[in-house]
């Protein structure tokens, strides 16, 4: 009988033991399961769009508040490493969303109708230029910029060369008999839709000297009956 207890004893013990190591075996794969399971669907938050700088904050200060690279930064928002932030200045904390485009093939889009781009967060002449497949050099030149210039939100940029007459060279050239004459007032009314460059290219002007006859700017509205002159009025 006592061996037979003894026998018993040991048989329990062990399966005891048994027990203990396959729940623990049985736990430790279920909570590896759930933590995979938690690091494929949480992804890392995102930084968010802006920073408005606070007083005494450095570019350094604020990459390292975000996780990103000073340099990255720098190169973001058109700012060299001399540059002194001021409180209350907008910073950008992604990539410009342009550089998606230039990664895919055909990325140029068609030019707005009134052949003006309003910049957006971000970019700079050379993404504009490739998103619109125009030079660079000619986009600087046609709005009076270098390579150091710097592009704020909202700036405008002239797409095509504001100092060249509408149809007078290359495949437009074969519109010109669609130029309709100067009215005797040399003054036109605009109509809904008219743009800077659709009035010019009624007329066969250059989109610039439209602006100037009229003392306007590239960010000027147009409104419904306006009268703009389509010469000089110099020296009258």
């Amino acid at each position: 009988m006592k061996t037979s207890f003894f026998t018993v004893l040991f048989i329990f013990n062990s399966f005891l033991i048994f027990a203990q190591t396959s729940l623990s075996v049985a736990d430790s794969s279920a909570i590896d399961s759930l933590m995979n399971h938690f690091s494929t669907k949480v992804s890392k938050p995102q930084n968010p769009d802006n920073h408005i700088v606070s007083y005494g904050e450095t570019m350094y200060s604020i990459a390292k508040k975000y996780n990103l690279s000073a340099n990255d930064l720098l190169i973001w928002n058109k700012l060299d490493k001399t540059t002194k932030l001021d409180k209350g200045q907008l910073l950008v904390l992604n990539p410009p969303p342009t550089t998606m485009l230039l990664k895919k093939e055909n990325a140029a889009i068609s030019m707005p109708v009134d052949k003006i781009h309003t910049v957006s967060y971000g970019e700079y002449p050379y993404l504009i230029a490739k998103k619109y497949n125009i030079s660079p050099n000619q986009l600087m030149a046609w709005n009076k910029m270098d390579e150091n210039s710097k592009l704020d939100y909202g700036d405008k940029l002239w797409l095509i060369n504001p100092n060249a007459e509408v149809f007078a060279q290359g495949e437009l050239a074969e519109k010109a008999s669609l130029i309709s004459p100067i009215p005797a007032n040399a003054q036109h009314e605009v109509n809904a839709g008219d743009t800077i460059y659709s009035i010019a290219q009624k007329y066969g002007l250059s989109p610039n000297n439209l602006l100037k006859w009229n003392k306007l700017s590239l960010h000027a509205n147009l409104e419904e009956g306006q009268k703009l002159w389509l010469k000089t009025t110099e020296g009258n």
